[in-house]
């Protein structure tokens, strides 16, 4: 939980600020103690709480899931300037899944491409994005919010698992996602 509101929390403060570059964890680091944002302060006093080292957690976190999801922004923004990123966002199952709900790490959107990224935090086992029937619902959940309008044709989800320098993608093209989803 700590670890995916500081992936929230850096994914928003370079959209906020309409980065243009991820800087070094270092840089934001330094960035991060001299801003001293509530959100930050909050989540470092719960990793106190809880005996965890926040920045040793943060760093991770950055190297390991932000930058590869601001990188895949920044260069979906050079093909798409209407590229959109959503962080924590609220995904629609109910149609999929009765009384289903949730929400995507990030959902990028550009051209006719959804991509849904999951962070996984914990390093017990490594997850396969393939036929990943979460994973599948979260790409339809997706697909039917925020992607809708975009009329897209392919939807990639990805497993980022940055404790265990894993990732995994799958992509489907949007009727055979959909079909699996009436299946």
């Amino acid at each position: 939980t700590l670890a995916h509101s500081t992936a929230e929390f850096m994914l928003r403060y370079y959209l906020e600020r309409n980065a243009t570059t991820v800087p070094t964890f270092e840089e934001l680091q330094a960035q991060l103690q001299k801003e001293g944002p509530i959100e930050i302060m909050n989540i470092v006093l719960a990793c106190t709480d809880e005996g965890l080292d926040f920045w040793e957690m943060a760093e991770t976190v950055h190297e390991g899931y932000v930058r590869i999801v601001y990188e895949d922004y920044l260069t979906a923004k050079q093909e798409d300037p209407d590229a959109l990123l959503l962080v924590e966002q609220k995904l629609k199952l109910s149609e999929y899944v009765p009384e289903g709900f949730g929400s995507s790490d990030s959902v990028l959107i550009w051209k006719k491409t959804c991509k849904v990224n999951d962070l996984k935090y914990g390093k017990g086992v490594k997850v396969d994005a393939n036929q990943n029937s979460q994973m599948m619902c979260y790409g339809l959940g997706a697909l039917y919010g925020p992607g809708e309008p975009y009329l897209v044709n392919t939807v990639v989800m990805t497993i980022i698992q940055p404790r265990l320098r894993h990732i995994s993608v799958f992509s489907l093209p949007t009727p055979s996602l959909v079909n699996w989803g009436y299946s």
